[in-house]
């Protein structure tokens, strides 16, 4: 016959395995959840003699910022370039790092604020001759022969190529959604589109 101190002992041996299942299946859970993350760009003040004037940026990333966390996302999930951050560098950087936190499932969210540029085709894609481009931080306005020819401008074949990995890490249950506020971003997303798109 059992005495009291084995059923107890039966019963604690039995609530540690029923908790440890537990934990186990709560810590999976949680690990296959998605993760909303979130990439703010945000220019305002250009390099100096850039020749770019100044902009409301910083205040767009703020309120999207707050949107953010008001529906869920975690403050360590939104990572920000503000200004001199935003170079063309910094901004591929953070496309890469977000192309490699991606997992299937996951919902992103890509903001750019700042000027857009349209430039001279350099692959032959588009219609009008003309390729479409964010203007990062250290991108001068004016374009000077043997000096400056637009090569930190980020193009929209560039751009739709950081996307195309993004939707491929993500699967089909995943989700991207690019906000383009500058000028000359109508298709900045194109990548290797035909030209009649």
């Amino acid at each position: 016959r059992q005495t009291h101190e084995d059923h107890l002992s039966n019963m604690r041996s039995q609530f540690r395995v029923a908790f440890f299942i537990c934990v186990c299946t709560l810590t999976s859970l949680l690990q296959a959840q998605p993760t909303r993350r979130a990439l703010l760009i945000a220019v305002a003040e250009y390099a100096p003699g850039s020749g770019w004037p100044a902009l409301a940026s910083a205040r767009d990333a703020d309120l999207l910022r707050g949107v953010l966390l008001r529906q869920g996302f975690a403050e360590k999930d939104i990572h920000t370039l503000r200004d001199s951050a935003a170079t063309l560098a910094g901004i591929e950087q953070a496309l890469k790092m977000l192309v490699e936190q991606t997992q299937p499932g996951d919902a992103l969210l890509i903001h750019f604020s700042g000027h857009g540029q349209q430039v001279a085709d350099d692959n032959g894609d588009e219609a009008d001759g003309y390729d479409e481009a964010l203007v990062p931080y250290d991108s001068p306005m004016r374009f000077q022969a043997g000096v400056y020819e637009g090569e930190r401008l980020l193009r929209d074949d560039a751009l739709g190529k950081h996307i195309r990995s993004l939707r491929q890490r993500l699967g089909t249950s995943g989700s991207v959604l690019v906000l383009l506020d500058a000028c000359h971003s109508g298709t900045g997303l194109r990548g290797d589109a035909g030209a009649a798109v």
